[in-house]
């Protein structure tokens, strides 16, 4: 058991000795937007079903400018969720609403 605990210590101790890998990030082009829906009204302001265990959603909602890889913020009671947009259609009439496929984000 000993040395078990030895090897533990040993190996852990050598990495933090390496340096941390750092992931490039471009800061200054985000290829998404994040729309705040947590103040609207579930099923007055835009009807939302869960799929799959809480995991995948079904949104049908109004607003411009939503695409796949943005997040939509909702409020499910006292909590508040994030979603990523998998999928996305926009009806033809009226131009801005829409139906999308979610998948949630735990933060």
């Amino acid at each position: 058991m000993s040395f078990i605990k030895i090897g533990l210590n040993f190996s852990s101790g050598i990495l933090n000795l390496l340096p941390p890998v750092k992931q490039p990030i471009n800061k200054s082009h985000k290829n998404y937007k994040i729309h705040d829906y947590s103040r609207l009204v579930r099923g007055k302001d835009y009807v939302f079903e869960f799929l799959t265990e809480g995991t995948e959603a079904q949104m049908t909602g109004i607003g411009k400018g939503l695409k796949a890889q943005d997040y939509i913020i909702l409020k499910h009671g006292s909590l508040t969720c994030r979603y990523q947009i998998v999928q996305i259609d926009y009806y033809s009439e009226p131009s801005d609403m829409w139906m999308a496929l979610l998948k949630r984000v735990i933060v």
